[in-house]
């Protein structure tokens, strides 16, 4: 048995009623559903969404409520997008280009045939304003919930609607809108006008296409840019040329309403004027600052076009309003519902969608225009994945963390179609989600707004979310005086200005309170999951630092690089000293003569969140970590504060899909001079220049889409274009190489960076000689002077891919090799037979050997240090720090025996206690970190004859050379290089940054070798001394290597006065070479270089780019044996009279050839 239950509305002026909702129980085919037509009347009952994100969830969620089923459509990047989880059914109907799927009449028209439908809500955007996709539903059968396709085509050509408004008598602003769209005649046009004048696609909306015009000069490229931009976004490419009004408001009747019975009635305006690249970002309800009279005649007005052209359903009349006049004028109409629907929801307490169906199914609207209310005030703002500094450059990306503000009440609304671990796609509009707030009045909605705003939490994509909280709380926006040009005329308060050092200042103290907290909740967690045996109750990416014990007090840095706003604003570098206390709290102080803070840290009902206390303060603390190019990123979010850091980690990504770059983490740490990168993901629709043409500084050398959004990447400076990368239709990933740009006047400069360096290291009784220029080792015997054969029976090409290290071990037994095809060769020194093969899951940066051949530690990329106890074993070893998240550079054992030592790339030096049996079960690796404040490019230990105890030295890339006690962790003393290296060429200037390169202590001594490059143009050696028992370090010799631009990067020592330099040079007639040195050092006064043979090499990299065919055998074996001849007649004692003649016949060859 079934019953049907009837609603009624009853409607007074015409003394009838409607029919408001049906409900069918206990009927088999409708499952006791309402719905919504009379049963004289062919029923909704089924609805098509042709449309995605927000704005299919927001019409299916009404839908539902009514009874109505939903289908969803989908391209493949929507698979698993929240519309299509939402929808009853869901169809595939294409690729992921809109043109392809959502735009696609024919394939949404199929979907529509295939699952039922009876209507289709088109949305907004896409076919929503097509007139031939609504008269295409009509003519098959369905209804399209939205105005009739001769409304939609006489309103959405925005040519043909000024005419229609210009005979009606509605105000125009001065242009031109004919069909005549040939260049030369829009730009004679343009003239008459007068500019400055905007650019607009005659269809469409959005912003997309517009273009504003200073001068006839710019006019063709914008012209044609925004053809291009139209066609791709709405399929028509048709322009209109209007006068551009300089401070104008935007301000719309949304919405207009009319049903099938000649009803139109308005639901008052909205203010859009606070806008970004001509898109609205913050609306409001009703507007602001308008007299009563003024708000009834835009009301009457829009009234009046709605009827001009016999409209029904939702609609919006956008007028311009000129500030200076307050005259307002008609600017277009959108025939459709608009993304700013909810806001004019809030203040008339209606369901536009409800409104939307019900008028499709032929009901008269529910309410007249008196019955109309105006309840308080409302807010929208929208929130978009983009790059604020880069000009509000839509930004793609995983939402790794998505928390929106909590909704408490009517009074908040969140509209999303986004869930935590989506992907925000390049093929899209690249919005998140729409916060919606109401109040009594605009002042209590605005309070409102800044509060839900502070608590909405987006991670993993740039988002606009702090720009809308600096919006909203910027004195002129609060008492309403707004226009289009807000954001641009109050700049310096909105974007982060480095010319005030005071904010800078200010910034920067709140960025370093944020990193405080971070630090204690980043160790508690560490803490926790040490307690807890990393059972995996957490993310893995806590496991970075496991908790350290030195002197039974745990202790560890973390240094944090805050991503600011602006680069341009100090240093965004900040270290933290982390020590776990006795009761639990931490405590945290940012170098050692900053006054500590004491951080309480109680974990909250999440993961992400914790109660936190700290200088008297108690507040929760939420905060989301993700690994992301190369970096560990981590958001903290206390208060209406939010910061983000990251932190470099050795992470590389792989091509994954077809045609798409993607960065590898050295292809992010930097790229060559002059080249300029993508300044978003997207495609290339078009490259204006070809590879070697000449361009000045502002030419448009290509032009990229993303969202439908194109922008033309210029040139930074004049030159010539080289390496370029890229083709029209080829898709790029955000910071991409393009290509680059060659300055004249730095081209010199630039040729002497780009080499590759050799490798050496000299048996430690001068028995042989090892040397490498990519993937080519080689070792000669210097006792015989013969080339050594490496004999690998398990592999006969031991090493495929560049060799990245290379040592003998302290005895001279033995000699390992590592390269980026992730194997460790472990050699005999003797019979040089391999004996072991290490084989290691990630490629290995650095190894070393214990000074008794019992143990070979090697770091991967990942900076997991591993140990393998030698003797047979062929596995990959015992992770011995795992979890390190950073690219480790250097690897050293302690002569004893007792520590590891790793420099990485996050400017640590962590020692390491050495356990006793590291490959027998678990064990507590203690380990504590020296502050460095630079980039650790090398380590070395040094010792004294008539000391026991070993002491560090460690070289970096800010000119010091620092000596270190590696028991207390401490300091002993600096010595800075660059004073010295300024006598080495006196035409470069002394203020040129200096970077060690290498440094290598002298056996028996306390003296060690150290290489040192100045930028480009650096030959020089230094001898520092160190007076251990004293604790100081100071340079007693400058050793300069003569020779055209020679890079010295890397010194064995075998003996006081015998050392082998290797390095890059490349002079102008031969570049790109590496080359070996022989550097005699026989008395204090004087040192010579004995021979300076080139070994080809040097080019690898660059002939790998260029397609060129590699270097014969035959040149790099002849070249090594020259560095051999120089070994063996240096061990043979020659007089030094017979060096000193040499040396000077091959300094007068210099000058007069390169080398």
């Amino acid at each position: 048995m079934s019953m049907t239950v009837w609603a009624l509305r009853r409607d007074v002026r015409r003394k009838s009623y409607s029919i408001l909702v049906r409900y069918i129980s206990g009927s088999a085919s409708s499952g006791g559903r309402a719905t919504i037509k009379p049963p004289n009347e062919q029923c909704i009952e089924k609805v098509l969404v042709a449309n995605r994100g927000e704005i299919a969830c927001r019409i299916m969620r009404t839908a539902k409520r009514l009874g109505v089923q939903t289908v969803a459509v989908y391209s493949d990047a929507d698979r698993d997008s929240l519309h299509v989880k939402s929808a009853d059914e869901a169809v595939r109907i294409g690729p992921p280009p809109a043109r392809l799927s959502y735009l696609s009449a024919a394939a949404i028209m199929e979907a529509a045939a295939r699952t039922g439908a009876q209507a289709i809500h088109p949305g907004y955007g896409f076919l929503s304003e097509s007139s031939d996709f609504a008269q295409l539903c009509e003519d098959s059968g369905l209804t399209f919930i939205g105005p009739p396709a001769s409304a939609i085509r006489d309103m959405g050509d925005k040519s043909a609607s000024k005419r229609i408004m210009g005979a009606a008598g509605v105000p125009l602003v001065p242009g031109y809108h004919g069909h005549e769209q040939d260049i030369d005649h829009m730009k004679s046009e343009a003239g008459k006008i007068g500019y400055p004048i905007i650019i607009k696609p005659t269809h469409g909306g959005g912003g997309k296409g517009m273009r504003i015009v200073e001068s006839e000069k710019d006019f063709a490229d914008s012209f044609l840019g925004a053809q291009r931009e139209a066609a791709a976004s709405f399929g028509v490419n048709t322009i209109l040329l209007e006068k551009y009004i300089t401070r104008p408001r935007h301000i719309e009747v949304q919405v207009v309403f009319g049903d099938k019975h000649g009803n139109v009635l308005h639901l008052y305006e909205r203010d859009c004027s606070v806008q970004r690249r001509h898109q609205k970002i913050i609306e409001e309800a009703p507007a602001p600052n308008i007299s009563e009279k003024f708000r009834a005649s835009l009301g009457q007005a829009a009234v009046s076009a709605a009827r001009a052209v016999g409209y029904y359903n939702a609609g919006t009349v956008e007028f311009i309003v000129d500030t200076e006049s307050d005259q307002f004028y008609f600017m277009e109409m959108n025939t459709r519902l608009q993304v700013e629907h909810p806001v004019t929801e809030m203040i008339v307490g209606q369901d536009l969608v409800e409104w939307q169906i019900r008028v499709a199914n032929g009901e008269p609207l529910p309410i007249s225009q008196a019955e109309v209310p105006l309840l308080g005030h409302a807010f929208e703002a929208r929130i978009y994945a983009e790059n604020v500094p880069k000009g509000f450059l839509p930004a793609t990306g995983v939402l790794n963390h998505y928390r929106p503000v909590a909704v408490s009440s009517s009074a908040v609304r969140v509209e999303t179609g986004v869930e935590q671990g989506d992907t925000v796609s390049m093929h899209y509009d690249p919005m998140i989600a729409k916060l919606v707030v109401s109040g009594g009045n605009r002042g209590e909605a605005l309070v409102k707004l800044k509060d839900c705003l502070s608590n909405f939490q987006v991670a993993g994509v740039p988002t606009n979310i702090n720009f809308l909280q600096k919006l909203a709380s910027h004195k002129e926006f609060a008492v309403g005086n707004v226009e289009t040009h807000f954001i641009e005329h109050h700049r310096t308060d909105l974007f982060a200005d480095e010319s005030n050092p005071a904010a800078a200042e200010m910034a920067y103290k709140a960025a370093k309170h944020s990193a405080a907290l971070v630090a204690a909740c980043v160790s508690a967690i560490e803490h926790s999951a040490w307690n807890e045996s990393n059972h995996g109750k957490l993310p893995s990416i806590w496991h970075s630092h496991p908790p350290f014990r030195v002197h039974h007090e745990a202790k560890q840095t973390i240094e944090l690089e805050w991503d600011n706003e602006c680069e341009g604003i100090g240093s965004n570098l900040v270290s933290l000293g982390v020590i776990y206390q006795s009761d639990g709290s931490y405590l945290v102080q940012e170098g050692n003569d900053s006054p500590s803070l004491e951080v309480r840290v109680t974990r909250g009902g999440g993961n992400c969140d914790f109660r936190v206390e700290a200088a008297g303060l108690s507040m929760n603390v939420t905060i989301a970590a993700y690994l992301k190019d190369g970096y560990k990123h981590i958001h903290i979010w206390h208060g209406s504060e939010h910061h983000q850091f990251k932190q470099k980690v050795g992470i590389e990504f792989s091509q994954d899909e077809e045609g798409v770059q993607h960065r590898t983490s050295s292809e992010t740490s930097s790229h060559p001079p002059g080249t300029v990168v993508a300044p978003m993901a997207g495609l290339v629709v078009k490259v204006l220049v070809e590879n070697e043409a000449k361009v000045d500084q502002g030419q448009p050398v290509l032009v990229m889409e993303a969202m439908k959004m194109e922008h033309v990447v210029k040139a930074p400076s004049s030159g010539s274009i080289q390496d370029l990368k890229v083709k029209a239709g080829q898709q790029v990933s955000d910071g991409s190489a393009l290509f680059r740009i060659k300055e004249p006047q730095i081209e010199e400069q630039n040729k002497l960076i780009d080499v590759a360096p050799a490798l050496i290291s000299v048996h430690p009784s001068h028995k042989s000689i090892a040397v490498t220029v990519g993937s080519d080792l080689r070792v000669f015997n210097l006792i015989d002077n013969s080339p050594v054969t490496l004999v690998d029976e398990s592999n006969e090409s031991f090493h495929k891919d560049s060799v990245r290290a290379i040592r003998y071990s302290a005895s001279g037994k033995l000699f390992v090799s590592t390269g980026d095809d992730k194997l460790v060769k472990i050699w005999s020194a003797e019979s040089w037979r391999c004996l072991n093969t290490i084989c290691s899951e990630k490629r290995v940066t650095a190894v070393a050997i214990s000074h008794d051949d019992s143990y070979v530690c090697y770091a991967d990329k990942f900076g997991v240090v591993w140990v393998v106890e030698l003797g047979g074993i062929s596995e990959k070893g015992v992770s011995l720090l795992s979890h390190y998240c950073s690219i480790i550079t250097s690897l050293e054992f302690s002569p004893d025996g007792r520590y590891i030592l790793s420099a990485d790339r996050d400017f640590k030096i962590r020692v390491t206690v050495f356990p006793e049996e590291p490959l027998q079960g678990a064990h507590e690796i203690q380990s504590f970190c020296l502050g460095h404040t630079e980039f650790v490019t090398c380590i070395a230990f040094v010792s004294s004859p008539e000391l026991t105890q070993s002491y560090l030295m460690s070289g970096s890339g800010d000119s010091t050379v620092r000596l270190w006690d590696i028991t207390s962790g401490s300091l002993l003393d600096t010595c800075e290089v660059s004073t010295m290296a300024g006598h080495l060429e006196s035409n470069e200037s002394e203020q040129t940054q200096v970077t060690v390169t290498d440094l290598c202590a002298i056996p028996d001594s306390s003296l060690a070798a150290v290489a040192i490059q100045r930028q480009v143009y650096f030959q020089g050696i230094l001898l520092l001394s160190c007076d251990l028992s004293a604790h100081t370090l100071s340079i007693t010799k400058v050793i300069q290597i003569p020779g055209e631009s020679f890079i010295p990067t890397s010194i064995s020592v075998s003996t006081s006065t015998l050392w082998m330099v290797s390095g890059a040079s490349n002079g102008s007639n031969q570049p790109g070479y590496s080359r070996v040195r022989v550097v005699s050092c026989i008395d204090s006064e004087k040192s010579s270089v004995l021979e300076d043979e080139q070994i080809p090499g040097g080019t690898k990299l660059l002939e790998k780019l260029q397609g060129k065919v590699s270097i014969e055998e035959s040149v790099m074996i002849a070249a090594s044996e020259a560095v051999r001849a120089a070994m063996s007649s240096l061990l043979m004692k020659k007089q030094y009279s017979e060096e000193k003649r040499e040396f000077r016949k091959r300094s007068r060859n210099d000058k007069k050839t390169t080398n």
